[in-house]
């Protein structure tokens, strides 16, 4: 099981590459075009898409093990411990990857509060029509709150083709928020744990 395991580890490590690229090709318009006009590089992307599926397949495992076995949490921690410089197998390992899963749990938690608040509150700058201009002023400031289960597409309203900005209207996806929470994480662990080392 521990051949396997650090098999399913070096897979989840190497394939990291190809799936950065995969989220090049989908994320910048330019490579997209390329690879519709291109059929070789179709064939390359459909096999990019397949890495991708049984990376995640395989870090669920992964996860579900961390989860469920001690002995694969041991080695997950020692592995990260070393990736941070800290080499003894001691006491001391032991409380920089307490105090580094401490940090890194408050700063995710504090990055999901600034994001839910973000979400939540509605800044709008409109432009007045010409008749609604108050002594030359035609410029308005809307500051809004809402929370909503669902996720429903707001109805068009004439004033929109007013509007200038809306924090509500950034193109951010929602798997973009996940991966930056999960990246915010892993990378908080990780700095604290250097962190720790270099000031020990």
């Amino acid at each position: 099981m521990q051949k396997i395991n650090k098999f399913l580890l070096k897979y989840l490590i190497f394939a990291v590459p190809f799936i950065l690229l995969l989220f090049a090709c989908g994320m910048i318009p330019g490579l997209q075009a390329i690879v519709r006009q291109v059929k070789g590089l179709s064939v390359v992307t459909d096999i990019l898409t397949w890495i991708l599926i049984s990376w995640f397949v395989v870090l669920i495992f992964v996860l579900a093990e961390l989860l469920l076995y001690q002995d694969m949490r041991s080695s997950f921690f020692a592995a990260a411990a070393r990736l941070a410089g800290i080499k003894e197998r001691d006491e001391r390992e032991s409380r920089a990857i307490d105090k580094a899963g401490r940090y890194a749990y408050i700063s995710t938690l504090s990055l999901m509060v600034c994001l839910l608040f973000f979400y939540s509150i509605n800044v709008t700058v409109d432009k007045l029509p010409p008749e609604k201009w108050v002594e030359g002023k035609h410029k308005t400031l809307t500051i809004g709150f809402g929370i909503a289960l669902t996720d429903n597409k707001p109805a068009v309203r004439p004033e929109d083709a007013y509007k200038i900005f809306s924090n509500w209207d950034i193109p951010i996806s929602k798997q973009s928020l996940i991966a930056l929470m999960i990246a915010w994480h892993l990378i908080s662990f990780l700095f604290y744990l250097r962190r720790t080392n270099k000031y020990s």
